[in-house]
């Protein structure tokens, strides 16, 4: 009941709320509406026991210890409110030589830190950066190519590269095998 009711659909139930009053701009007393009001604590306090937002967002990252959370933030003095802030704080040199004294944030959780930072994997807010590179395509003879059209690139065990349309119709091959970027878009 606790996880399945407090956990989960309690702070989806607010977040709804929050969410519903401010597409509506419902007003809620004395002509105020939600946005008046600093509700985003609400639900990570709910769900990881403290008002302290940077620690708050330190757990929901998956750092599993609320005591070591609150000593990591307070010790560093941090007031990160978003993902891309968190990332400069976790990439830090401040938590780094903290954290290699191996006794941080506490010294019943050092590992316990370090096990999250090895494992510690960015959402898919991450920034990408433009990469300019010239590819030599051949493309097919029916297809004309637009500058700037969105394009997939394709390894297939023939040790061609091929290049496909959006839909996934082939327009093309490389002239050679190409080391093919995890994540991305090409065009």
């Amino acid at each position: 009941f606790i996880e399945e009711g407090l956990i989960y659909r309690l702070p989806w139930g607010l977040e709804a709320i929050r969410v519903r009053a401010q597409a509506n701009q419902d007003v809620i007393a004395d002509g105020a509406i939600i946005d008046d009001y600093e509700v985003g604590l609400v639900v990570p306090a709910i769900e990881s026991g403290t008002l302290n937002r940077s620690a708050a967002l330190l757990m929901q990252a998956g750092f599993n210890s609320r005591k070591a959370a609150i000593q990591a933030v307070r010790s560093t003095n941090a007031t990160f409110t978003n993902s891309r802030q968190f990332k400069r704080w976790l990439t830090s040199d401040e938590v780094f030589d903290l954290a290699s004294r191996f006794d941080w944030p506490t010294p019943e959780t050092s590992t316990l830190w370090w096990k999250f930072v090895e494992e510690y994997q960015p959402t898919s807010e991450s920034t990408w950066n433009v990469v300019n590179e010239y590819i030599p395509v051949v493309w097919l003879p029916e297809y004309i190519p637009q500058s700037g059209s969105f394009v997939k690139i394709l390894n297939y065990d023939t040790g061609k590269t091929q290049v496909l349309r959006s839909d996934g119709e082939k327009v093309g091959l490389l002239q050679l095998r190409y080391d093919l970027i995890k994540t991305g878009i090409y065009y």
